[in-house]
This record gives C-alpha cells, structure tokens and sequence, in this order.
C-alpha cells in the first residue's frame, strides 16, 4: 500500500509539475501574440497612430493581458523593436556567411533589411528616432557598425581600399542604409525605390575600391 500511494504521489506531483510550464508556455504564447500584433500596426499606421486598445485587439484580447506583459506602449515598442532587430540580425548572419570579399559582404548586410517586410523595416527605421533617441539608436545599432567597421579593416589590410579611419565610414555606411530604408517606406512605388537604393549603396560602396 505504502509503494502505491508514494507512486499515486510521485505520478500526480509530476502532473502538478507541468502545470507551471504549460502557463508560462500559454503567457509566452500571448506575449509574442501582442508583440506580433503591435509590429503588424507599428508598420501599417506608425507607432504614434496605434493605440493600446487596437494592439490587444489585434492579438484576440483584452487590454488586461497587455498590461501584464507591459507597462505601457513605449514598452511594447521596445519588445517589438528586439523582435524586428533579431530578425535583421538573422539576415545579417546569412550575409557574413557567404564566400564573398568584404565589401560585398558589406553591400549584403545594408541589402539584408529588404529581406524583412519592408513596411516594417522602414516604420522601425523612421520610429526609433523618435521613440528611443539618437543616442539609444545608436547604442542598440553598435554591433551591426562594428561588423561593417572590422570588414572595413580588412578590406584595408588587403588593399582592397585605401587606408583611413574605418570607424567613421562604417558610421556613413550604416547611416546611408538606414536614410535610404527610411525613404523606400514613404516612396510612392516602392519596389522601383528598393531597386534604385539598392543600386545606389553598392555603386557607393563598390566605390570606395582602391584604383
């Protein structure tokens, strides 16, 4: 009797144990839903013209679970701004893996935000000035300058290009991406500005071949 009740014991404590983990799985599950739902209407209307009320709408809930998960709309956008970064950050990853000399693999990585919707891209762009401040941009963008700034040096090193201070072009390099995302998301015909953006960052960049 005593190895059964132990067992009937251990049996339902190992129930009552996944409980907590389905929950967090659940709250997990609606965090990323709002999250989703807010990076879809940040795209579409503009951090500014989105409101709470259509963000918990959007994710098939009430405003409760939104202030659970966060204190306000500045922190939803500072989750969904993580989440669209990480993304970039994939695509960045798969430019850096390929064979390719180090200006192009710099041209891949200003051309791999078109790899995410570019709605998204360019509001995220335009908002995080706004919302974050230049300073912060800056700060949360140092990893992606820092690649183009090492891929610089070796560009350098290689006389692919002329010496010089590699941190501030990787500055301008960055910055150019950046600006020309921002004015594809307000062109009238936005696949013939991705086309000439496009074009544009690679004759810049292809130029600053030593001759």
């Amino acid at each position: 009797m005593a190895t059964d009740k132990r067992g009937a014991s251990g049996t339902g404590g190992r129930k009552a144990g996944t409980r907590p983990i389905q929950r967090r799985l659940k709250a997990d599950a609606r965090r990323e839903r709002i999250i989703e739902a807010a990076i879809e209407l940040f795209s579409i209307n503009s951090y500014e013209d989105t409101k709470i009320e259509e963000i918990a709408a959007a994710a098939s809930c009430t405003t409760g679970p939104v202030y659970h998960f966060f204190s306000g709309k500045e922190d939803i956008y500072l989750a969904a701004y993580e989440v669209v970064a990480a993304r970039y950050g994939q695509q960045m990853r798969v430019a850096l893996e390929a064979e390719k000399d180090p200006l192009s693999k710099i041209v891949d990585i200003c051309h791999r935000f078109y790899d995410l919707p570019i709605a998204q891209a360019s509001e995220f762009a335009r908002s995080g000035l706004r919302v974050l401040g230049y300073r912060e941009v800056l700060h949360r963008q140092r990893a992606v300058r820092n690649i183009i700034r090492d891929l610089l040096h070796e560009a350098m090193l290689s006389g692919q290009i002329n010496p010089s201070p590699p941190e501030p072009l990787a500055h301008l390099i960055f910055g150019m991406a950046i600006e020309a995302l921002s004015l594809v998301g307000i062109s009238e015909n936005t696949e013939r500005a991705v086309f000439d953006y496009r074009n544009a960052i690679e004759a810049l960049v292809m130029g600053l071949r030593a001759r």
